[in-house]
């Protein structure tokens, strides 16, 4: 493997992590300078630039494109690449204001049925109200109380010779003979949470118009950095799927669908809305399929074309669901475009944890169907919370389990914003104490990736997506299926990962496109994967295709095993629910009783009796499935990665690798490669005992032969692979459960609860706002600002002679307003940094110490509309010291001392709104025998430092958090020191998020 040679040297540029970079609100060239350069110095590959509709310059403006050039410049000079990430789907994009302002057909538009009704031929059916641009009629006949499909009438105005509309422009119908159904429609508009017109995607001219208002003035003013530097854009579609009883709608799908099937669209339309017969299910995947793709088709092709003629390259990133709603939505399996695009991703709105399968999915689709590379999202999550180093390393392992990518990790803004963001949310590195390990994170992903793609992965099992089973089952108003479906498939998949068992997320043509061997393997055939898949696992699949049952009988006469999940097949998607496919289900099933089973999924761990995993893990005489094993080759030799999945269990587990006469194990933290020496090894597999600690990750390669790699210094030898985790300790010392606390970072207590008052300027004649709060002090302390917000717009000023803002506490009017002192000068005149968190960089604020009075304080805020209506309180005010706060009788009060915390969250302490950096101390004893002693932080909120008796022992980042010790103890009482860094999570959504120590220490005696 060339990659283990240069595994500790910087890894190239193709490698790294990029960042995307949030341009909102005020931008000027000293920040912007800055931030890049921090940016490249924390071993970024590129930043992929998300302008903001609130950015001032604005997009496109003259300064805007000045300021692009100039990180244009700086990239070129730090080797880093540039994209423009415009988020196409989100509230604060701008970029089709203008055209869907003025072209309704630039529009979004969606089908929505109102309501159904039956008629006969003695009715005759009336709308009182009908616009043909707005309204869609159609009547289908009932043949014995089922759907006749091939009897589909379109009702029209007076265009139609049959119909006749009334004088009051409505519309009437005289049925044909028979019973019918009549489906009434509504077109309507498509908008976003601020009420903007959403693009509309089918429209080719939409993409034409991104095109050249944005991607061709950019390509003409920087083609000099283009390919090198300026490299593409990322392109987040703004997909309006199928929900909430409608789906996306533009006229010109009829068309197209003519084209390319040779069908009427509107005479197979209400199968996706009504019950039909399983035999007419097939419909629905088809229509299904054909509208998603029809989206991909009319926007993201044209980008993806241009970009090839322009040197360009474009990454896709497609939805797991609707962006405004996603009730009754279609599943994120029918989302995945299936054009020839370089790089597709996942936009991943949801986050890892919770998107686990459907970013796996995705991931394995580029591979096996689409032939292409994958963009995986990192830093998102359901709460839009930042993310901890501890959290983002996790996400690079989970996504290197699937395989080679372009990790891409978001939320690093340019200027600090409160607001809730629907898909990104603030990157908590960049305003917290944790952006110093930043470079470390990169690093590690960098060296994960360079070993990654070299390899050939292998897996034991395909699993078969629910796609075209759950499809034929979906109706926009009715997805209890997809529900049924997605429980399954996420249960099933876990069941795998559980049982050790590696395995393949495919879709039904990567199926059909494999062959089976005579042994009853079976795989594509270019051999994709090294080796073959030894199982196929069918999660839900209560209608299948003849295609793909044909394949399971074909698989199942070499004696291949397939494995139905709960049920098998009930019918056929092109012959419905009949007793000839009933017959051919039962026959298989009993015909081949070995090898073609019906499991539940507490009994999926069986199969591997049938298939051997590559590595088997040993807890205390059972297998642990909370240890994921993945594994690939690279000429001649074998890799494998082992990660604890769980957040808080620790596990002592024996692992089997294959035979080998050398075994390296492979550190992506320090990059060092160091060969395994005492392993246990003879005629059959390896045994290496691992301690995994929570979220911790192993990496082993092994070899017949001897690798070239660099020679292991003996701190190397000792770090790479720890000797303590491979035997089992001795006993744990609990260090008890009770630490003198101080912060070291300064505390926050915000002002949330105002009264306000609308009265008369005297003297402006105009409406003024009067805003009223009070706090406790039931000490004054020695540091106290009330600190501002830089950014909620015009509504800042609280400076100048135009003052829009007048401040005062218990009536005395509050002056000096000025940003935020990063740093203050010590009593022998000496400049060091501030204690406070980097958060504080864009505020302005004033010393109210000297203001503050025990017992209870007033602050009133006056705002005054000097142009217009006064200015609003838009985010909470902040008092800011070196204080602890408790409940008083009216809220928070500033505490008198610091309370003696536990092993819990410094939020339950005083400190419930602190983001920066904690300090511990406590005594503790040792042993009076031992051989080694080994400090183990169970659980922390991020990187900690720890010293023993005054020795800076280093940080710790990420799990494993734990140190040898030995050394640095005496056998008397020992000082233990611990500084524990937290997200900016807690000031800035003001939500507590448990921070600290939040779990037991021990002492570990070998």
């Amino acid at each position: 493997m060339k990659s283990l040679k240069n595994l500790s040297a910087v890894q190239p540029r193709e490698h790294k992590p990029w960042a995307i970079w949030i341009w909102n609100l005020r931008i000027d060239r000293e920040e912007l300078e800055k931030q890049l350069r921090l940016i490249a110095d924390a071993g970024f590959g590129g930043v992929a630039i998300r302008p903001g509709r609130d950015m001032s310059p604005s997009y496109m403006s003259a300064e805007f494109v000045e300021l692009f050039g100039l990180v244009l410049e700086i990239a070129g000079e730090r080797d880093l690449g540039v994209r423009i990430a415009d988020d196409l789907a989100m509230p604060w994009c701008d970029v089709f204001d203008r055209i869907t302002e003025q072209d309704p057909h630039a529009r979004s538009r969606r089908l929505v049925l109102d309501r159904v009704e039956q008629v006969s031929s003695k009715d005759k059916f009336d709308l009182d109200e009908f616009d043909e641009e707005t309204n869609l009629v159609l009547a289908v006949k009932l043949k014995k109380d089922e759907l006749d499909l091939t009897q589909v009438k379109q009702v029209q105005s007076r265009k139609s010779s049959t119909p006749k509309t009334s004088s009051q422009g409505g519309l009437q119908w005289k049925p044909p003979a028979g019973e019918w159904k009549v489906l009434i429609f509504r077109k309507e508009y498509v908008r976003d949470t601020m009420g903007k017109f959403m693009p509309n995607l089918f429209n080719s001219k939409v993409a034409d118009m991104y095109i050249k208002d944005y991607l061709e003035p950019l390509k003409t003013a920087f083609s000099k950095f283009i390919p090198s530097t300026f490299e593409g854009f990322v392109n987040e579609i703004p997909l309006n799927g199928p929900s909430d009883g409608a789906i996306p709608w533009d006229d010109g799908l009829e068309v197209k669908f003519r084209s390319k099937y040779k069908k009427e669209l509107l005479q197979l339309l209400p199968a996706l809305f009504l019950n039909i017969d399983a035999a007419d299910a097939k419909n629905r995947p088809r229509l299904l399929n054909f509208i998603i793709q029809s989206m991909y088709d009319g926007f993201a092709d044209p980008l993806e074309k241009w970009g090839r003629k322009s040197r360009f390259q474009q990454w896709l990133l497609c939805p797991e669901k609707n962006l405004l709603s996603s009730s009754n939505s279609v599943g994120w399996f029918s989302v995945v475009p299936e054009g020839t695009y370089a790089e597709v991703g996942f936009q991943n709105s949801e986050g890892t944890e919770v998107n686990r399968h459907a970013v796996r999915y995705v991931a394995d689709s580029n591979v096996a169907e689409f032939r292409r590379s994958t963009v995986s999202v990192l830093g998102r999550n359901t709460e839009c919370s930042g993310v901890s180093i501890q959290s983002m390393k996790a996400e690079i392992d989970e996504h290197g389990f699937a395989g080679p990518s372009t990790l891409l990790m978001d939320g690093f803004f340019f200027n600090l914003d409160h607001r809730r963001h629907v898909r990104t949310p603030f990157n908590s590195f960049w305003y917290s104490a944790e952006w110093n390990t930043v470079k470390l994170l990169t690093d590690y992903a960098s060296r994960m990736q360079s070993v990654i793609r070299e390899l050939q992965c292998s897996r034991d099992v395909a699993v078969l997506a629910p796609s075209i089973s759950t499809l034929s089952e979906y109706r926009p108003t009715d997805a209890a299926a997809v529900e049924r479906a997605s429980e399954n498939f996420d249960a099933s998949v876990d069941a795998l990962g559980q049982a050790n068992l590696s395995y393949d997320l495919i879709s039904e043509a990567t199926l059909l496109s494999c062959s089976v061997r005579a042994n009853g393997e079976f795989g594509t055939t270019d051999r994709i994967r090294k080796g073959n898949y030894r199982a196929l696992v069918i999660p839900y699949a209560r209608l299948i295709s003849k295609g793909v049952f044909v394949f399971l009988e074909r698989l199942a006469a070499k004696k291949g095993h397939v494995i139905f999940v709960d049920e098998p097949p009930t019918g056929s998607l092109d012959d419905g629910i009949v007793d000839a496919f009933t017959t051919r289900v039962e026959h298989l099933i009993s015909s081949r009783k070995e090898t073609v089973k019906i499991m539940s999924v507490d009994q999926l761990a069986e199969i591997r009796k049938q298939v051997s995993p590559s590595i088997k893990t040993n807890c205390q005489g059972k297998e642990c499935g909370d240890v994921a094993v993945a594994g690939g080759s690279d000429n001649g030799s074998d890799a494998y990665l082992m990660r604890n999945i769980s957040a808080f269990d620790e596990y002592f587990v024996s692992a089997e690798l294959p035979a080998f006469k050398h075994i390296y194990n492979l550190d992506f933290f320090s990059g060092s490669v160091v060969e395994l020496t005492d392993v246990d090894s003879g005629e059959g597999p390896t045994s290496v005992n691992l301690t995994f600690h929570p979220y911790q990750s192993y990496a082993f390669v092994g070899s017949n032969t001897r690798l070239n790699v660099p020679a292991a210094s003996s701190t190397e030898k000792e770090h790479a692979i720890n000797l303590y985790r491979r035997s089992p300790r001795n006993y744990r010392v609990v260090l008890r459960n009770q630490w003198e606390f101080n912060p070291v970072s300064l505390n926050a207590l915000p002002l949330a609860s105002w009264s306000t008052r609308i009265g008369l300027s005297r003297e402006l004649g105009g409406y003024s706002h009067y805003n009223e709060t009070y706090f406790e002090v039931k000490e004054i302390p020695s540091f106290c600002r009330l600190v501002f917000n830089e950014f909620p717009g015009v509504a800042g000023r609280v400076t100048g002679t135009d003052a829009d803002w007048e401040v005062s506490i218990n009536g005395t009017p509050i002056a000096g307003f000025q940003p935020f002192p990063m740093t203050m000068t010590t009593p022998e005149g000496e400049e060091k940094p501030a204690k406070a968190a980097a958060h504080l960089a864009h505020t302005i604020s004033a010393d109210i110490k000297d203001l503050l009075i025990k017992g209870y304080n007033r602050i009133a805020i006056r705002a005054v509309g000097t142009i217009g209506d006064p200015p609003a309180v838009l985010y909470p005010p902040l008092l800011v010291g070196e204080f602890p706060i408790e409940r008083g009788s009216r809220g928070w009060a500033m505490a008198t001392s610091v309370p003696t915390a536990a092993n819990d969250s410094w939020v339950r302490y005083g400190f419930p709104y602190l983001s920066g950096v904690g300090e511990y101390k406590q005594v503790f004893e040792i042993p009076s025998e031992y051989e080694r002693l080994v400090l183990t932080f169970s659980r922390v909120s991020g990187p900690i430092n720890v010293a023993i008796n005054g020795a800076d022992l280093g940080m710790l980042h990420w799990q494993p958090m734990e140190l040898d010790v030995t050394k640095a103890c005496t056998a008397k009482r020992n000082e233990l020191v611990v500084r524990v860094s937290n997200t900016v999570d807690n000031v800035i959504r003001m939500n507590g998020r448990p921070s600290g120590l939040t779990g037991d220490v021990f002492l570990d005696v070998y």
